[in-house]
């Protein structure tokens, strides 16, 4: 099952479905910050690279995930983790070019059959369990994709991604709005990449919260 995005999400001034989703949102957002409290991370023997968002849309995040991905093939074993959205299957997959001609998206989802024709993907709902197989099976680094969120796992890079289009829409959490976190958790991020025309405004305001962001 694939999520549409409703379109008052988008929307600069807040409509009447955001206003009225709006306590649910300050619900949500009580919840992360006592998960993000509560959260215990883990630190794993082998770099991870995280590229992830914290607007639900496009933003650009697989593309920059298989550029990374190439780079690092040149002279590294590296693989993709993702949780395979949109998929039908509970189970964990292992994608390499031997098995990858016998699944589709039902199994495996649309992305990782895409982030498969530039390298390895395993999909696990579990990534801490995953991280640990991806190990054993000797990769030398690990690209998470859109684990910002997840913070059980230390991740050494944390790049973030965004659309200068929508940007963050109407600034609300979800319900009612398309954030998953408030745009003051870029402080967490060593890198943000803004997929589209280049934004003064963008810029500054991110400037203002992470001054020394690349």
């Amino acid at each position: 099952m694939y999520f549409i995005k409703p379109k008052f999400w988008d929307k600069k001034e807040n409509s009447f479905l955001s206003i009225l989703l709006y306590p649910l949102s300050i619900i949500y957002y009580l919840i992360t910050l006592i998960r993000k409290k509560i959260s215990i991370t883990q630190k794993f023997n082998i770099p991870i690279i995280c590229v992830g968002n914290i607007y639900i849309g496009g933003t650009g995040k697989t593309s920059v995930a298989i550029e990374i991905i190439k780079i690092l093939n040149k002279s590294k074993r590296v693989c993709f983790l993702t949780k395979g959205y949109g998929r039908k299957s509970n189970k964990d997959i292992y994608l390499n070019e031997l098995n990858m001609l016998n699944l589709n998206t039902e199994v495996t989802g649309d992305e990782a059959l895409l982030l498969n024709k530039y390298g390895h993907v395993y999909i696990s709902n579990n990534r801490a369990e995953a991280i640990n197989t991806i190990i054993k099976l000797g990769f030398d680094a690990i690209i998470l994709d859109d684990g910002f969120q997840d913070r059980q796992i230390f991740k050494n890079l944390n790049i973030l991604c965004f659309d200068s289009k929508n940007w963050l829409g109407n600034n609300n959490l979800i319900p009612s709005g398309p954030l998953r976190e408030p745009l003051t958790s870029i402080k967490e991020a060593n890198f943000i990449i803004i997929k589209g025309e280049k934004n003064q405004i963008i810029e500054n305001e991110i400037k203002k919260i992470s001054p020394n962001i690349e």
